[in-house]
C-alpha cells in the first residue's frame, strides 16, 4: 500500500511539473512580438552619425514615447530642442528631430521613459549628411515573418538598387506606403530594413487575432492583393524616390512557435508534455518491475 501511495504521489508531481511548463510563457517573453522590424530605434547605428541625424523610435509596450528627449552625455539635464512627430504606423512610432544640427565629436544619450525605458548613447560624426539615398526597386516574397509565433500573413520585401553615401545597404530604412483596393483608399505606412518581413496579425485561431502577438500591418488577408510604394530614408532623414506601386500577395502561415508571445501549441508545451510523458513511463515501468513476479524474492 506504501509503495502504491509513493508511486501515485511522484505521478502527481510529474504531471503537475508538465502542466506548468506547459502553460508557463517562454522565457524572456516581451509582449508584443516584435516579428520582422529593425529594433527599437533607428538609426541602429551609435557612431559617426551625422550631425542632422533624425532618430525613429519604434513604439513598444510599456514606452512612453510623449517623454523622448535627447541631451548631451555631459549634461543630461539640459536637453536639446527637438520635436516630435508621428510617423503614422501601426506601432505608434515617433521621429525625434532635433531643431538645430548635433555639435561634431560629441555623445549624446536618447531616453524615454514608461515601464520599457529607453537609453541609448550616439556619437556623432564630423558633418551633416545632405545626399539622398537611391531605390531601384521592391520585390515582395509570399513567406513567413522571421520569429512569427502563429498563424499568419507575410511576405518578405526585397530591395535592390538601394545604395546610401554613408549607411551600408542593409542599414537604410524602407518606409512602405501601403493600401488595400478592396477596403479602402487611405494607406497604411510600415518601416522595414530591406529583406524584412511584412505580416499582419498573429492568429490563436484562423478568425481570432491574438492581441499579445501582432505583425506590422494588422488585418491583411491571404488572398487579397494589395499595393505598395516604398522609399528609402538614411540615418539624416534624406528621402529617395519612391518606387511603384508593387502589387503583392501575402503567403497564409500556420503556427510555429517561438517568437516568445502566447501561441497555441507553441513548441515549450509540446516539450514539456514529451518530457511528461517520458517520466511517467519511467515510473510506470519501475512500478511493474517491483510487482512483477519475483518481486518479493529480491
Amino acid at each position: 500500500m506504501a509503495g502504491q501511495t509513493a508511486w501515485l504521489r511522484g505521478l502527481l508531481l510529474v504531471v503537475g511539473l508538465a502542466l506548468l511548463l506547459a502553460f508557463a510563457p517562454p522565457a524572456g517573453a516581451t509582449p508584443p512580438c516584435e516579428c520582422s522590424l529593425t529594433g527599437d530605434v533607428f538609426p541602429t547605428q551609435t557612431q559617426d552619425v551625422p550631425t542632422n541625424v533624425r532618430f525613429l523610435v519604434f513604439g513598444i509596450e510599456g514606452r512612453d514615447l510623449a517623454t523622448l528627449r535627447l541631451a548631451p552625455e555631459g549634461d543630461l539635464e539640459h536637453p536639446v530642442a527637438v520635436r516630435l512627430e508621428a510617423a503614422g504606423d501601426a506601432a505608434s512610432s515617433r521621429w525625434l528631430i532635433p531643431e538645430a544640427a548635433l555639435t561634431a565629436g560629441t555623445a549624446y544619450v536618447l531616453e524615454a521613459g514608461g515601464t520599457n525605458p529607453l537609453s541609448r548613447r550616439v556619437e556623432i560624426g564630423d558633418g551633416a549628411d545632405a545626399t539622398a539615398p537611391t531605390l531601384g526597386a521592391v520585390t515582395f516574397v509570399p513567406q513567413a515573418m522571421s520569429g512569427a509565433c502563429a498563424e499568419h500573413h507575410a511576405a518578405r520585401v526585397e530591395a535592390s538598387g538601394l545604395a546610401d553615401d554613408l549607411a551600408p545597404a542593409g542599414a537604410v530604412l524602407l518606409k512602405l506606403n501601403v493600401s488595400d483596393p478592396e477596403v479602402d483608399a487611405q494607406p497604411r505606412f510600415v518601416y522595414l530594413v530591406p529583406n524584412a518581413g511584412l505580416g499582419g496579425g498573429m492568429y490563436v485561431g484562423y478568425s481570432d487575432p491574438d492581441p499579445l502577438c501582432l505583425g506590422n500591418l494588422p488585418g491583411t488577408h491571404g488572398d487579397r492583393i494589395y499595393r505598395a510604394r516604398v522609399a528609402a530614408i538614411d540615418w539624416a532623414g534624406n528621402t529617395s524616390l519612391e518606387v511603384g506601386p508593387a502589387e503583392f500577395e501575402m503567403a497564409w502561415i500556420p503556427g510555429v512557435g517561438g517568437c516568445g508571445c502566447r501561441a497555441s501549441g507553441g513548441e515549450p508545451a509540446s516539450m514539456a508534455l514529451w518530457i511528461a510523458a517520458a517520466l511517467v513511463g519511467l515510473l510506470v515501468a519501475r512500478r511493474l518491475r517491483r510487482s512483477g513476479p519475483g518481486a518479493r524474492g529480491r
